[in-house]
């Protein structure tokens, strides 16, 4: 009786360690993955900022990579725009 005891407690030994195998493993290759694509994006981010800066002055082209500044290009634009041809409403 205890023979088949020590069995089924090996057996589940090895199905949990075997689980456990693959948890980890999943693990590694999900942050492998995302470090892959870490890289990809800083990789396009540096590319764009190049870009920008070959098309646009310096001063201008930081404005649009800044960090915080994805959400605000439109007002950014719209800002630098009316700043430099002072665009607007003008009272008659």
């Amino acid at each position: 009786m205890s023979c088949i005891y020590i069995t089924l407690f090996l057996v589940t030994m090895l199905i949990i360690s075997q689980q456990n195998e693959s948890c980890f493993r999943q693990d590694f290759l999900l942050k492998n993955k995302n470090r892959t694509e870490q890289d990809e994006i800083e990789t396009r981010e540096n590319l764009n900022r190049l870009l920008l800066e070959n098309v646009l002055p310096a001063h201008v082209a930081a404005l649009f990579v800044g960090e915080n500044k994805k959400n605000e290009v439109g007002f950014l634009t719209n800002t630098l725009l009316t700043k430099k041809y002072k665009v607007g409403v003008q009272d008659g």
